[in-house]
């Protein structure tokens, strides 16, 4: 996202590519994924052998899993550890664990215990599920009791876990009929125990159903689905709308590993992160067959777009980090305009204290200089490079700085120097944004421009500037229709894949950013009269953050409707200069 001087007042002068080919992992759900699945804890917790399942008590400090073959004998048994300040204890067998097989844990939302299945002696049937009471304050179990026959069969009962209210407790069974093999129950609390067992017959498939997990909305259901021949196991979402559930959807390739053999299976959440699943998998990082994972995911509201909200949700990410990240604005200590010919300079001395000169100090740490359209970094140690050139953008120095270089409308060298230990940039908690709403997503009709008028203006630091009136866009916002200009930094139709909306409302000044915002509109291939863009993407001009941007606030749209979408003010951070 960096090389991009001036969309936003130089935010992505070539952010409109950024944008256009943003790909995102979105499919027909409301659940997207929002993050890379991560193995979770190598060689602690995955290993060469086999692990399933992973359950977290409440506050987050004990998790327990299935393992196959980690004791003698190559069993299946219940494994814990403990997290404190150091990090996550050595694994040990489950304090209840027993000589036969015990498997699929799942705390009790509440953290009163552990549900898990056995085939241990004195069951009703084949695999038994089990209940093993926790005390939080010894940190000790209880002895584990059968569920009982409301519960358990003659056949198999798998994968206890109770729903976040604690009112519903979701298992698999083959031995209760159904539309399958294994397919999945209900039951409901009766005081202390459980009654009133129901097939979930909108989930169940003639298949092998099990392996399920409610996702923290506490109706919606992730769960596994295939057959255990020839291996196609994989991972489903159900959402729930309504007290029904939606047809399922197959989790994407970021969820369901595509190795020969693989089984992706084991979904779990965590009532202490939001968000967050866990599952079982064999990715190209894992160290055995069956290994934990983690990824991150969120529901859509009601109505929305999934790969629109997904993309909200990147957005979001990226812009946070260009804020707050150890290059972002935050962390910016100084920058300096360079004209061709000219050259930056940085003495030795306190790394907090720098900032850039353009007369030659009496000792250089580094210099910087604007020559034939290059920004030629050297300094004693550092060999001559173009920073505008190199693949990574930002120069490391050795006290810990960083440089960067940008242009500013092709004549000017901005030089910037970043502090990652800034207070600003410590302190930064993230940025605040309206709900996402589905009714900022707006279509209009395009009018283009086939040569794209020049704009004069004066910035926000009061240096001349120009954009480019490439078109106008006419569409219904709050219901009223405004005809609303859209500019870019080029004039040539080959290099504009996208258009600025530069907008102000009535909420600019009150709860956004005064000057207003900007929206990226992505154009699609070929020359379109229509064009939707969305409004929940609105971000503030980068003045808004920091005196060391250029903003063309003149050029704003003024719209008569409030904009109750994408962010709201910017964090005013002690110890950085905001407008």
């Amino acid at each position: 996202m960096r090389n991009s001087s001036n969309a936003s007042g130089e935010r992505r002068a070539a952010a409109e590519v950024n944008l256009a080919a943003m790909k995102r992992t979105a499919f027909a759900c409301a659940l997207v994924l929002v993050s890379p699945a991560q193995l979770w804890l190598p060689d602690v917790v995955s290993t060469a052998k086999s692990e399933v399942r992973i359950t977290f008590s409440p506050d987050g400090k004990r998790m327990l899993w299935g393992a196959i073959g980690w004791s003698e004998g190559n069993g299946w048994d219940l494994y814990e550890s403990q997290r404190s300040a150091s990090g996550w204890s050595k694994p040990r067998r489950a304090s209840f664990n027993s000589s036969a097989n015990d498997f699929d844990p799942s705390f009790a939302p509440d953290g009163s215990g552990v549900y898990f299945f056995s085939n241990r002696d004195g069951g009703f049937g084949k695999d038994d599920l089990y209940f093993a009471p926790f005390d939080a304050g010894s940190g000790r179990y209880g002895a584990a009791t059968n569920l009982g026959k409301a519960i358990n069969s003659a056949g198999d009962e798998w994968a206890p876990v109770v729903s976040p209210d604690g009112k519903r407790l979701m298992f698999a069974s083959d031995g209760r009929g159904g539309r399958g093999k294994h397919d999945l129950f209900v039951a409901h609390r009766a005081g202390e125990g459980w009654d009133r067992v129901e097939s979930l017959d909108a989930l169940n498939t003639p298949d092998e159903d099990f392996d399920a997990t409610f996702l923290h909305d506490g109706v919606s259901i992730v769960y596994t689905s295939g057959k255990f021949e020839g291996d196609q196991v994989a991972l489903y979402v159900a959402e729930s709308r309504d007290g029904k559930f939606l047809p399922r959807q197959r989790l994407p390739v970021a969820v369901n590993s595509q190795k020969q053999g693989a089984w992706t299976l084991g979904p779990s959440i965590s009532t202490n992160e939001p968000g967050v699943l866990y599952f079982t998998s064999e990715h190209d990082n894992a160290r055995g067959r069956a290994d934990i994972y983690r990824i991150e995911y969120a529901m859509a509201p009601q109505n929305a777009d999934a790969q629109r909200y997904q993309e909200w949700l990147e957005f979001k990410k990226e812009f946070a980090e260009e804020v707050g990240g150890a290059h972002g604005i935050y962390a910016v200590q100084d920058m300096r305009e360079l004209a061709q010919g000219e050259t930056a300079y940085l003495s030795s001395g306190d790394a907090d204290s720098l900032r850039w000169t353009k007369a030659a100090p009496r000792t250089t740490l580094v210099q910087v200089q604007f020559k034939d359209a290059r920004a030629l970094i050297s300094g004693p140690g550092i060999q001559e490079r173009d920073l505008l050139k190199s693949d990574d953008d930002a120069f490391a120095l050795s006290n810990g700085l960083t440089v960067r270089g940008t242009l500013l409308r092709e004549k000017t060298l901005k030089v910037w120097l970043y502090n990652a230990k800034l207070p600003a940039r410590k302190g930064f908690k993230g940025l605040d944004y309206f709900p996402y709403d589905p009714r900022g997503v707006v279509t209009g009709t395009f009018t283009r421009n086939e040569q794209p008028v020049p704009v004069n203006y004066l910035d926000s630091r009061k240096e001349a500037g120009v954009m480019y009136l490439v078109g106008t866009l006419q569409a219904q916002i709050g219901g009223k229709t405004y005809d609303l200009k859209t500019y870019s930094y080029s004039n040539d139709w080959n290099r504009i894949p996208g258009l600025l909306l530069l907008l102000r409302d009535r909420t600019s000044g009150k709860t956004t950013y005064g000057g207003g915002r900007v929206v990226q509109v992505v154009i699609p291939k070929g020359s379109p009269q229509r064009l939707t863009f969305d409004l929940n993407t609105a971000y503030s001009f980068l003045c808004a953050y920091s005196d060391y941007f250029n903003c063309p606030l003149v050029l704003t749209n003024n719209l008569d409707v409030e904009l109750k979408f994408g962010e709201k003010y910017p964090p005013l951070v002690a110890g950085h200069s905001t407008l």
